[in-house]
């Protein structure tokens, strides 16, 4: 069904292709009213044609719906429940209310996540003094939910620097890197001061990975993070050492073992970590 509201010629008796049709169409009144380009929405995967269609009604949706929605506190949101102070609450007192607050966000299309170990007395402490009275734009739609982290807010670097590095391992042992990772920076420093964009290093990766038919047997260990930040100017230098180990076969069969040290140096701008320059086994730049 065309839920665009608009007649189009019917090009195709096959669901599928019309269901195409639909996308392509729904793709284009996105970008015009919006004014960008939508380029991948699955960071290179394939994604059935049902599933692209429902995200981009939904992210049509959501665009109306924020053109004119107002902006409120999340207490006004949940409906200016009453959370009891934190001094009348013991463990178990704790644990019930953050529950009750966890069920009242999905009721209204949010979650709130913790990245890391806090305790419970910290969650709600950070709740009810600080994010209940966050201001958002107040939009809701079916099958999308707005996602926060207390680290949006109270940045946790290790964590961070912890994620960037993962996903870059993951990334490396399943081939596959795209031009629209998050991990790497737009423009790498090398040791002697020259600027290499990210494209040229993906093009290299994927030049590498081509030699292979698959990875495997794929162990890694992040030993050591360390970092450095300047508050004033909201900026800040980390790396992520460990060792890596994993099988690597060649298109004839033949079985290579890499493993060795990596250190991934990265940046902190604009309340984000990326890899500006690494180092990694039988990689050479």
């Amino acid at each position: 069904m065309n839920e665009l509201n608009e007649p189009y010629e019917k090009f195709s008796e096959d669901a599928k292709e019309l269901l195409r049709i639909e996308n392509e169409i729904l793709r284009i009144k996105l970008e015009v009213e919006l004014g960008g380009k939508i380029e991948d929405l699955a960071g290179g995967e394939v994604i059935p044609l049902e599933v692209e269609n429902m995200f981009l009604q939904n992210i049509l949706a959501f665009e109306h719906q924020f053109e004119y929605a107002e902006t409120q506190s999340i207490l006004f949101i949940l409906g200016n429940p009453t959370f009891k102070d934190i001094n009348e609450l013991n463990e178990f007192g704790l644990k019930t209310a953050i529950k009750s607050f966890d069920a009242m966000m999905m009721e209204h299309h949010l979650q709130l996540n913790f990245n890391a170990d806090y305790t419970n007395r910290e969650k709600y402490q950070f709740i009810t003094e600080e994010f209940l009275h966050h201001q958002i734009v107040d939009v809701k739609v079916d099958g999308l939910i707005t996602h926060f982290t207390y680290e949006d807010f109270h940045p946790n670097h290790r964590i961070s620097i912890e994620d960037k590095a993962t996903a870059f391992i993951s990334h490396w042992f399943d081939r596959n890197f795209a031009e629209c990772n998050n991990e790497i920076e737009e423009e790498l420093l090398m040791p002697d001061d020259t600027i290499l964009p990210k494209e040229k290093v993906i093009k290299k990766f994927d030049h590498i990975f081509a030699a292979y038919k698959y990875f495997n047997n794929c162990e890694y260990a992040i030993n050591n993070i360390q970092f450095e930040i300047n508050e004033q100017l909201n900026i800040g230098k980390g790396i992520a050492e460990g060792v890596i180990h994993y099988q690597a076969t060649l298109e004839n069969h033949e079985q290579i073992i890499v493993e060795g040290k990596f250190k991934l140096s990265m940046q902190w701008i604009n309340g984000e970590w990326k890899i500006y320059f690494f180092s990694w086994p039988n990689f050479q730049w």
